[in-house]
């Protein structure tokens, strides 16, 4: 006898008797073995139960503890990457910066006449003022944009920016040498041999 059938002698008519019947026949199968879903009798049903439970909330914290770890992971990541670029663009203007006053340095030595400009001075001053305005342009993006920005386009934004200092770095190298150079000679010419 199966659980539906049980249900079905209790509600016919004489109900009662026809009842106890069905449970001690379902307590005989469930004490045999023989019916799959039978319940387990006594006090091990609410400590099976409770296991079930206490499974279910741990997984259930697990699952929550793995997503906050995820997103708080994301947060540090985008905030890191905010960082950087804030950083790589003041470091980026620095170097700009620091780019043209060496040329305006070199250019003071080099020049003859106070009121032409030596040899390529004006182009050296376009591309560092060219310079200059895109990273005022990537400053407005920084401050429109960013907030709102995939973590892609600001990892792209930061690589950009690392990328062009990298690109200056050899210009200013050669730029300092070609400044010790200069100031070597000047000295030469204006201190003769003893």
């Amino acid at each position: 006898m199966n659980p539906p059938e049980v249900n079905r002698l209790a509600r016919q008519k004489g109900g009662a008797r026809r009842f106890c019947e069905a449970t001690r026949v379902w307590g005989r199968l469930a004490a045999s073995g023989k019916c799959a879903a039978a319940r387990p009798t006594g006090g091990s049903g609410r400590v099976f139960s409770f296991a079930y439970y206490a499974l279910a909330s741990l997984l259930v914290l697990a699952l929550g503890l793995c997503a906050w770890t995820f997103a708080h992971y994301r947060r540090r990541r985008r905030h890191g990457a905010l960082q950087d670029l804030m950083d790589q663009a003041d470091r980026l203007e620095t170097d700009l910066k620091d780019c043209r006053d060496r040329l305006q340095r070199a250019h003071a030595v080099m020049q003859f006449s106070p009121d032409q400009p030596a040899v390529g001075e004006v182009e050296a001053q376009q591309a560092v003022d060219s310079g200059l305005r895109a990273l005022l342009q990537q400053r407005l993006w920084i401050r429109d944009r960013a907030p709102s920005a995939s973590q892609r386009e600001l990892d792209e934004a930061v690589d950009a920016l690392v990328r062009a200092r990298h690109q200056l770095e050899p210009r200013l190298q050669a730029l300092d040498d070609a400044q010790t150079a200069l100031d070597t000679a000047v000295r030469e010419h204006f201190q003769p041999d003893r």
